[in-house]
């Protein structure tokens, strides 16, 4: 185990390996730099179990290796973006990723990556190139990222005078190193350092054979990364998210998790566990958290809430699982859908999607 210091990584520092010992000394040391990074970036909350820490620590470690590359496995929602950019903010690398827009072709992708191969040939950053599978617009994308993962570079990504540009701006430090300035070996000092610098971590779902299509034909995708599964997370890691939650409520002491009776942590774990996004997964918390804190004596409008989950539970596209625990979850009530229903908008309101 080693100690993830966001300083040292940014300052080029050697850093000895320090044994932690277990999870429970490195959670406060991520805490501290998740503190530092919703400074800098887009704010993430995140609860570090010990499942969410193990997979945390595994990206931190390939990211830190030169050549590393990763290839995470597991269903939407499992935290694999979220966890490879701390991890990224962690080893001192930059994030890179690609936005897709109306008419993004092969020509736009290449456009894209020449910034990338700027950063991490050019400038020498250190670059985490985050791949997911919602931006394979076009198969012909993977061709690309497995010439990345297999050579470091993608063919015939310049032209002439833009490889002459690229040349001209290692030439120097080819000279200082004593390979020679033709602009062959600029060229190879240059490919070199672009396959040391970038660090390309795939998040694919295993949902159906498309995955495994894609490896059998671009076999880079497997032959040159370190793969990691994230398997659906323990009932406990999801009882971690509810109660990190629920901690600031003020929750009747018979309504928490208990030992011997299950409370409405609980709950709350036994449905996040159905969430199909964490974007989604939060939502649904903070859905809790305000109907708590508006619906003191207010009794009609938490049957407003039950008619708004009752409406879900018809929806043609709610998937079985979910249905399944939100049928576990309002079984037990009485719901009068033909009085509420004028109250829907009132509901979608308290859960923060109207």
């Amino acid at each position: 185990m080693f100690y993830p210091s966001q300083g040292d990584a940014k300052q080029k520092v050697d850093r000895p390996y320090v044994d932690v010992t277990d999870f429970p000394n490195v959670k406060p040391i991520f805490e501290e730099i998740l503190g530092l990074y919703n400074k800098e970036n887009k704010h993430m909350n995140l609860v570090f179990f010990e499942d969410a820490l193990e997979h945390l620590t595994r990206i931190h470690r390939i990211l830190r290796l030169a050549q590393g590359n990763a290839l995470l496995v597991g269903v939407g929602g499992s935290g694999k973006q979220s966890l490879s950019r701390l991890a990224a903010f962690t080893s001192g690398c930059g994030v890179f990723e690609i936005t897709l827009t109306r008419g993004y072709d092969d020509q736009a992708f290449r456009e894209d990556l020449k910034q990338l191969y700027l950063r991490i040939g050019v400038r020498n950053e250190q670059v985490m190139f985050l791949f997911t599978d919602t931006h394979v617009a076009d198969e012909g994308f993977l061709e690309v990222v497995n010439n990345m993962l297999t050579s470091g570079m993608v063919p015939a990504l310049y032209a002439d005078d833009e490889k002459e540009v690229v040349i001209n701006g290692v030439r120097d430090e080819v000279r200082a190193a004593g390979f020679g300035e033709t602009k062959e070996a600029c060229w190879r000092y240059y490919v070199e350092r672009c396959k040391n610098n970038l660090h390309v971590v795939l998040a694919m779902s295993p949902v159906g054979d498309v995955l495994r299509t894609r490896c059998r034909n671009f076999p880079g995708l497997v032959n040159n990364t370190v793969i990691d599964w994230f398997t659906p997370w323990p009932k406990q890691a999801l009882l971690s998210v509810a109660n990190a939650f629920l901690t600031e409520l003020e929750l009747p002491a018979d309504n928490r998790l208990t030992q011997s009776k299950a409370g409405i942590n609980d709950h709350l774990g036994t449905v996040t566990g159905c969430r199909v996004g964490s974007e989604q997964n939060a939502c649904h918390i903070r859905g809790h958290h305000n109907l708590y804190n508006h619906s003191h004596g207010d009794r009609t409008l938490v049957n407003v809430i039950l008619v708004a989950i009752a409406d879900g539970l018809r929806g043609p596209k709610r998937s079985p699982t979910v249905t399944h625990c939100l049928k576990q979850g309002i079984g037990t009530f009485h719901i009068q859908v033909s009085v509420l229903l004028p109250g829907k908008g009132q509901a979608r309101q308290v859960f923060g999607v109207g």
